[in-house]
């Protein structure tokens, strides 16, 4: 399993797909503090705080979602397939790996964003820095940052079974879409994307234990799906 997961990484290698996601990552915190500088006075925690509701309500949906077609087509469409077939991987193996590289992947991003925001606040000045308290955010963000990971899942099996990029970013436009609508519609709050940021922040709506359960019943549903899919799904050579 490590070294499929190493071999994920590999073919990362010199990826577009890999510069767009870093070049994602590096926007949100260059944005935020402009913002905070010019406009709100500056504060580094004020910025990373307003980086994890503009990540996990908009950016990282749409590069969690590239990240997806990416792990999820790359080895039909290189034909990298054939070199995994022969290796000692079961259809179960393959899937966790994919799963596991692009939690990976999502944290790591997030992770070039907090620092990001540090070395831009070292640069410019900001005040407001506080070591404990910069743990604690960066930490909520890690875990608002697996929230999203459990409920993207289900965008998984989507592009295993239709095999279509735009069909999955279409789908992630309209996820930012229902997350932007949910202030104006109660009902909407209980979309699975749209409890990471409130649940993290401990403010959401209804009960935490129906917001855990919503996520983690839609992360394990995209799972269980996917599995299906590439399970009974012949595999082209």
């Amino acid at each position: 399993m490590l070294r499929f997961i190493e071999m994920e990484f590999f073919k990362l290698k010199g990826s577009r797909t890999l510069i767009i996601t870093l070049i994602g990552a590096l926007i949100v915190p260059i944005m935020n503090t402009i913002i905070e500088i010019y406009f709100k006075g500056g504060n580094l925690i004020t910025t990373i705080n307003d980086s994890i509701t503009v990540s996990l309500t908009i950016f990282s949906i749409i590069f969690g979602t590239i990240i997806i077609n990416y792990l999820f087509t790359i080895d039909l469409d290189t034909h990298t397939i054939k070199s995994i077939i022969p290796l000692p991987v079961s259809k179960g193996e393959y899937l966790n790996g994919k799963m596991i590289t692009l939690l990976l992947w999502m944290l790591f991003l997030t992770i070039i964003t907090i620092i990001a925001s540090v070395i831009l606040y070292t640069l410019v000045g900001m005040p407001g820095f506080d070591l404990g308290l910069l743990l604690k955010t960066s930490g909520k963000f890690l875990l608002g940052t697996f929230i999203l990971y459990l409920t993207l899942l289900p965008l998984a099996f989507v592009i295993t079974a239709i095999k279509n990029h735009s069909a999955t970013l279409v789908l992630a436009i309209l996820i930012i879409f229902l997350n932007i609508s949910s202030s104006m519609y109660d009902k909407l709050l209980y979309l699975p994307w749209n409890i990471p940021v409130p649940l993290i922040e401990g403010v959401l709506t209804f009960s935490t234990n129906i917001g855990w359960l919503i996520v983690i019943a839609t992360g394990i549903i995209g799972y269980i799906l996917t599995y299906i899919v590439i399970n009974k799904r012949d595999i082209p050579l």
